[in-house]
């Protein structure tokens, strides 16, 4: 009894052990800078920089992808929260430096046809989709 007993704790500490060790997935990728920029007297343009790439395996373009489109979803929420932010302002999000071609997606009057409940996909700096927003931002 006491060899089974001690054969049952010995797998309950290396299943306790092994989880350990797993990392959480990640479920969105945080922004590592955020710039901004006058448009005109009444508007600003955030330029939100992530640290990723634009490889198709990193980044479709698509929000098909969670990780993607919770990245877009959390990088608006900063801008939305920060005092220079207007009605009238524009959300760019790029991976590395701010370059057209690294283009994420966009959200706002210019990026989403003055539809500010929607979050425009790019890949390569092409658009591809859009993807409609609901209650994520409030």
């Amino acid at each position: 009894m006491k060899k089974i007993l001690v054969f049952v704790l010995s797998l309950f500490l290396m299943a306790a052990f092994c989880s350990c060790g797993e990392e959480p997935e990640q479920s969105g990728y945080t922004p590592t800078d955020i710039q901004v920029e006058k448009i005109d007297g009444s508007s600003n343009s955030f330029a939100i920089i992530y640290d990723i790439t634009t490889d198709k395996e990193d980044w479709s373009g698509y929000p098909e992808d969670a990780r993607e489109l919770q990245t877009a979803i959390d990088g608006i929420k900063e801008c939305l929260s920060r005092d220079d932010w207007t009605e009238t302002s524009v959300v760019y999000g790029y991976a590395g430096e701010p370059k057209l071609k690294n283009l994420l997606y966009s959200y706002g009057y210019d990026g989403s046809d003055g539809n500010y409940t929607s979050i425009k996909f790019y890949q390569y700096g092409i658009y591809n989709t859009t993807f409609t927003v609901t209650d994520e931002l409030q």
